[in-house]
């Protein structure tokens, strides 16, 4: 039906542009948070997405907020990524290639996981989510013999921290994070190079989920 002359526009475009302002939020905090850590002003978040602060603060009233959205935004894109690679990857290269993938993703979660318990919640959350299409990805290449069968989903948990943190040991400066990335993924290679089938075998038990989840949480 057509509108009367004078008939109020449909508020649906502007819904749309508040999701939009939203998505550019929750991607500006990332960022900033992943540069420059939770300490980062809300002002500069602000700036960074384009918006008004006001704007900025009607959306999310404190960091925490922000910070969960970002939990969120970010386990929905590695659950795409796992995902797609279950669906685009062969069985033997699929768990090194989601570990290529995920270390290739600006990741801030390390600046905010240990700020709250309920951001400690969502990220664990997160981790929930992404182990059953994990541990396929592992059963699968260790079925078709190219990865050691004593690997587990808590192993390739803590590969990612380690080459976070590889990544984390450098300044937030261009040419810093530049080298830090590359860094990163050499030592990315040198662990999936050790994930490999090989005769030897693993010393100690791997961790529990109780523990692993008690480490991803630690400050």
């Amino acid at each position: 039906m057509t509108p009367a002359p004078g008939a109020q526009a449909s508020p649906r475009p502007l819904r749309r542009d508040a999701e939009l302002n939203r998505e550019r939020i929750v991607a500006a905090a990332h960022d900033v948070f992943a540069e420059s850590g939770f300490e980062a002003s809300m002002e500069r978040v602000a700036h960074r997405a384009g918006v008004g602060v006001g704007t900025l603060y009607r959306r999310f009233p404190n960091k925490e907020g922000l910070a969960i959205a970002i939990m969120e935004m970010v386990s929905g894109r590695t659950r795409q990524l796992v995902d797609e690679v279950l669906r685009t990857a062969s069985p033997a290269e699929g768990i090194f290639e989601f570990l290529r993938q995920c270390v290739a993703m600006p990741s801030s979660l390390r600046a905010l996981v240990a700020r709250s318990p309920r951001l400690a919640e969502a990220h664990l959350a997160m981790v929930e989510t992404l182990e059953a299409p994990v541990t396929t990805l592992i059963e699968d290449a260790q079925a078709a013999g190219f990865l050691r069968g004593d690997v587990t989903f808590g192993d390739i948990a803590l590969i990612l921290l380690s080459v976070r943190g590889v990544e984390d040991r450098w300044d937030a400066g261009e040419a810093d994070a530049k080298l830090g990335r590359q860094q990163g993924e050499r030592h990315l290679q040198l662990l999936i190079d050790g994930l490999r089938v090989t005769d030897s075998a693993l010393p100690h038990r791997p961790l529990s989920r109780a523990q692993l989840d008690e480490l991803l949480v630690r400050e």
